[in-house]
């Protein structure tokens, strides 16, 4: 642990200079590589670069920024991936570029299994990336669980976040778009229900991408309304979505568990989804 935590430390400060050139000269740096149009994606790498490092440095348990910076490795694997047929001329530019993130990423990973074992394991963020969100809306429990088991409610609230269709049986087949284009796909089902209190599913064994995540009810304060609770979590193959979730400000996952809810509270009380709503302001649950 103690080794490390100080090869921890070293790729921190590493990280946070190598965001910092990128971010200042990135339109040098994509130039050199044939990836003129790309400019913008990779100052946006470099604040992610920064960011990470200042998690890892920040924090007292580095982990978790550690396996932010494998997620982000992936990122820069696909980006490098998807810019070489088109880099014309310069493909060993890339080739190399490809040869020393991959070699960095080898040794991000050996940090993060030394801190905390494999992915999933102690250290490392607990099965993917996620959020939870609790809004109160004005309609008794049981109503708003009945009304979240239609088959339509689930497909109505994740739009425009993940493209959903519900199979039958308490099951479901999720689409979401990723990185650079990526789509990513699963199926899950429902693995506990409690009428009036609870919904919880999960992604079918052997899925892509797993997932799980549940919609509680309960009374709302004062007895007043219902207190729903939104939480989704992913763990999507190689981090990539945790990687492109931390560039936006609170974290995408956030933002899209924020919108389903205040979405589902638009269809219970008023019938119906706005075409244009306004920004999410579900509170974060504090348990």
């Amino acid at each position: 642990m103690a080794s490390g935590e100080r090869l921890a430390r070293g790729l921190g400060w590493f990280s946070i200079g190598l965001g910092l050139a990128e971010a200042v000269a990135g339109g040098r740096l994509s130039r050199s590589l044939g990836m003129e149009k790309r400019a913008g994606l990779v100052r946006v790498f470099g604040l992610r670069e920064v960011a990470s490092g200042v998690a890892i440095l920040a924090q007292g348990n580095p982990a978790p920024g550690v396996w932010a910076r494998v997620g982000g490795d992936a990122l820069d694997l696909a980006a490098l991936g998807f810019a070489l047929p088109g880099a014309a001329g310069k493909q060993g530019r890339i080739g190399a570029a490809l040869a020393a993130v991959a070699g960095i990423t080898a040794l991000d990973v050996v940090c993060a299994q030394q801190l905390g074992g494999a992915a999933g394991g102690a250290g490392a963020p607990a099965r993917g990336i996620g959020a939870t969100r609790t809004l109160t809306i004005g309609k008794p429990a049981d109503e708003l669980y009945h009304l979240w088991r239609e088959p339509r409610t689930l497909p109505r609230v994740m739009a425009g976040t993940a493209d959903v269709v519900a199979t039958g049986a308490g099951q479901a087949r999720w689409r979401l778009s990723g990185p650079l284009g990526r789509a990513l796909e699963w199926e899950t089902r429902i693995v506990e229900e409690r009428p009036g209190e609870l919904v919880r599913w999960e992604s079918m064994p052997g899925a892509a991408v797993r997932n799980e995540g549940s919609a509680s009810f309960r009374p709302g304060p004062a007895g007043w309304g219902t207190e729903v609770t939104l939480r989704v979590r992913l763990d999507p193959p190689g981090g990539l979505l945790a990687a492109a979730a931390a560039l936006l400000p609170g974290g995408a996952q956030r933002i899209a568990v924020a919108k389903a809810l205040r979405r589902f509270q638009n269809l219970a009380e008023t019938g119906e989804i706005p075409a244009t709503e306004p920004q999410p302001a579900a509170r974060a649950d504090k348990s």
